[in-house]
């Protein structure tokens, strides 16, 4: 604003929020001399400025409520302010920064804090509605202002309610998968591993927010080094200089059992191995390329999703398809859990009617040809474990929601709130022509608890 405009401000505080006090930095401009003084209603505005000297304006704010007398306002400091209580004003500092007189030279900043007595960082009014919404969904956890909430998970989806809070979640509503893992390490650990280590994971469990476009996350690891608790253990991180695939027995290679998060198993990573398959390349522990093929794995261990770079007999498109296999592996589903370096996003029904028109058209029909994504379409869908294709994305669907999902897939689940159309309400099928996301890019992984034992 010019130099000595007064403004009437009016700020109507509905919340009895603190308001605090932050004096802002001056600095020397050059100004000529002023000294003036102007009150109108509910703002009062104090200039003074000599040339070559620092210079502040200062604004007093009245805060009232509608034909009432000011209420008793508790100010408290910030920077170099003083705390003080105060009946009948509220002081902020603006700076004037222009060396130009005629220039608009000055700010008024506000900093407006939500009450929050408890300090956990959800407001005193979040934490009523959020009751609210507990209630009305038949939990039986309440969020009490007097107490920190924040690491609760009142409504029980493995998410703490202030990540939640955080990343745009629901703390109220079963929106989110958190995922907890035991992690057991073959080697003893130096600092740099376990810096490592935590990083990856940090990236798989940004990568896992990505292709599941929001729906789950890691929440926290515990780790152990040395080879302990390795029988407990969800994850064996394995000391190996290289493993390659197809050379020795591949016990080490990245693999995982089906569903094992739910209902017992393992999930292996390598330290180091050589991926042959095209883009081929070399992850470590601590790089991008290792956190994905994590990410891949877990794919399989916690949304038991079938691999889509090989077909129901498990013969791989690329090598044990012959002189065919490049173009065949080109048009299977571009997949997470196709080639997790190469795709981003899991696959949908229209990747699917994609890949087996072209396996009609180049043999003539696609079922002996088609990945294993939930089963075999020629065997017996009423008893087998096999029991019929089906894109990642409605796999995870149904794995996530319960909605649909087949008997063999079984466990101790926390049933997810997706809401794929965005109408507000929790979806019972999945849509069928859905988009993945591009993103979201939330660094999720931040808010990720680490363990070390």
């Amino acid at each position: 604003m010019p130099n000595g405009t007064e403004r009437k401000v009016l700020i109507i505080n509905k919340r009895n929020a603190k308001v605090q006090v932050q004096n802002l930095p001056s600095e020397d401009v050059k100004l000529l001399s002023t000294d003036s003084e102007a009150s109108n209603g509910n703002i009062t505005v104090k200039q003074n400025a000599t040339v070559g000297k620092r210079i502040r304006y200062e604004a007093v704010f009245i805060f009232r409520e509608q034909n009432e007398n000011v209420k008793e306002q508790e100010v408290q400091a910030l920077s170099n302010s003083e705390t003080e209580n105060t009946s009948t004003a509220l002081t902020f500092d603006a700076l004037g920064t222009s060396e130009d007189g005629d220039e608009d030279d000055a700010e008024i900043w506000f900093i407006i804090k939500l009450n929050d007595a408890d300090g956990d960082g959800i407001p005193f009014y979040k934490e009523l509605e959020l009751n609210k919404e507990l209630e009305k969904r038949g939990y039986s956890r309440r969020f009490d202002p007097r107490k920190n909430d924040a690491y609760g998970d009142y409504d029980g989806d493995g998410v703490p309610n202030s990540v939640e809070l955080f990343i745009g979640k629901d703390p109220a509503k079963r929106d989110i998968l958190g995922i907890e893992l035991n992690i057991s390490v073959e080697w003893t650990m130096s600092e740099d591993d376990k810096k490592n280590l935590i990083y990856s994971i940090r990236k798989a469990s940004d990568f896992i927010y990505d292709y599941t476009d929001g729906y789950a996350m890691i929440t926290k690891i515990n780790v152990w080094d040395g080879k302990r608790n390795i029988k407990r253990a969800d994850v064996w991180v394995n000391e190996t200089f290289l493993e390659v695939k197809f050379i020795g027995d591949n016990k080490k290679w990245p693999q995982a059992t089906i569903g094992g998060y739910w209902t017992g198993g393992k999930l292996v990573m390598p330290y180091r191995f050589l991926r042959p398959t095209p883009p081929v390349g070399i992850a470590e522990l601590g790089d991008v390329q290792w956190a994905r093929a994590l990410g891949h794995e877990l794919g399989h261990y916690v949304f038991w999703l079938g691999d889509e770079y090989e077909d129901w007999k498990g013969r791989t498109y690329y090598w044990n398809y012959g002189l065919d296999g490049p173009d065949v592996d080109t048009h299977a589903p571009h997949s997470v859990m196709h080639h997790e370096w190469k795709w981003s996003e899991l696959s949908t029904p229209r990747d699917y009617e994609n890949f087996k028109q072209y396996l009609t058209n180049k043999y003539g029909d696609w079922k002996p040809y088609i990945t294993d994504q939930w089963g075999n379409v020629t065997k017996n869908p009423m008893t087998d474990y096999p029991i019929w294709h089906c894109s990642a994305w409605e796999a995870l669907f149904k794995s996530l929601t319960g909605h649909g999902r087949p008997e063999w897939t079984k466990g101790p689940y926390t049933n997810i709130c997706m809401d794929l159309n965005f109408d507000g309400t929790c979806d019972r099928t999945f849509p069928q022509e859905y988009i993945p996301k591009t993103g979201p890019y939330t660094g999720v992984g931040y808010f990720m608890g680490v363990n070390l034992k």
